[in-house]
């Protein structure tokens, strides 16, 4: 059995993959760095004094996963609230965690940190150019940069692994699938805003199996190139509207899907986001 230290376990995500690791057999030490939410006051214990318990709990696992995230929602939080929460406390992590003794990590990211390269490049391989549109994605990006640069320069074995379109109970309200269902078991009629967006949709139990799956691999193996970068994805693009169809028939809603003709503004609302399902090395 494996001890893995792990951030995020109270998040929407964090939940499936906690569920999926403890049947595996996998002892779960929870970091309460991350409420799970944008809501949430800095530990100051984890970025200045030292920890007992921390150090305790990451001498005794085999591995760090860094599934929190920060202002993942829109609107986002300020750029220096981000880049604190993203990239500074969890470089932090790493350093505390490799002090302890610990030499793999699997950190989480986001498909969003290609930004403006969607534009042109469709699907996207796990090397495409980082060019991120927001404070959020930004500051995932600049950790995704530094978390592999240092683990090159520790020989860590790390893999940074990108979610696209996760989806499933529990997740935030305001999000397209949560609200669907809403509307749906309530007999009322969905209006979509954006019914042409391709997003490469996964479900979060999929996603955690995933997850799971990544780690398991980084703990086992011995022969693998790191640090290392992959998509969790599907690599198959999904329309909003055929989404919330799928959706909407599988509820047999009583309600319509109404099409809006709402433009959107914001540079965020890319057009097309698919991802190419592989696991390179970061050279």
């Amino acid at each position: 059995m494996y001890n893995v230290a792990i951030t995020g376990t109270r998040g929407f995500l964090g939940r499936y993959v906690c569920d999926v690791l403890a049947k595996s057999h996998v002892e779960i030490n929870p970091i309460p760095l991350y409420s799970g939410s944008s809501d949430f006051s800095v530990h100051p214990s984890i970025l200045t004094e030292p920890s007992h318990n921390l150090e305790g709990v990451l001498r005794s696992s085999s591995a760090l996963l860094l599934l929190g995230t920060y202002s993942s929602c829109q609107p986002y939080d300020a750029h220096s609230a981000c880049a604190m929460q993203n990239v500074y406390m969890n470089l932090n992590l790493l350093q505390r965690a490799y002090s302890c003794g610990v030499r793999k990590v699997l950190a989480i990211g986001t498909c969003f940190e290609f930004g403006h390269t969607a534009r042109t490049e469709q699907p996207l391989h796990p090397l495409s150019r980082l060019a991120p549109i927001g404070s959020y994605p930004s500051s995932k990006a600049a950790f995704c940069l530094m978390a592999l640069d240092w683990a090159r320069e520790h020989s860590v074995d790390l893999i940074y692994s990108r979610l696209f379109q996760v989806y499933g109970e529990g997740e935030h309200p305001s999000r397209l699938f949560p609200s669907l269902l809403k509307k749906a078991r309530s007999g009322q009629n969905f209006e979509l805003k954006q019914p042409n967006l391709v997003r490469d949709f996964m479900h979060a139990s999929e996603a955690a199996q995933q997850i799971a799956s990544t780690l398991n691999f980084l703990l086992n193996d011995r022969y693998t190139i790191f640090p290392r970068v992959e998509h969790i994805c599907t690599g198959v693009g999904t329309s909003l509207f055929h989404f919330a169809d799928r959706i909407w028939r599988e509820e047999k809603a009583s309600g319509h899907l109404i099409m809006s003709n709402y433009k959107s503004t914001r540079a965020v609302d890319l057009h097309t986001i698919v991802g190419m399902p592989l696991n390179v090395s970061y050279e």
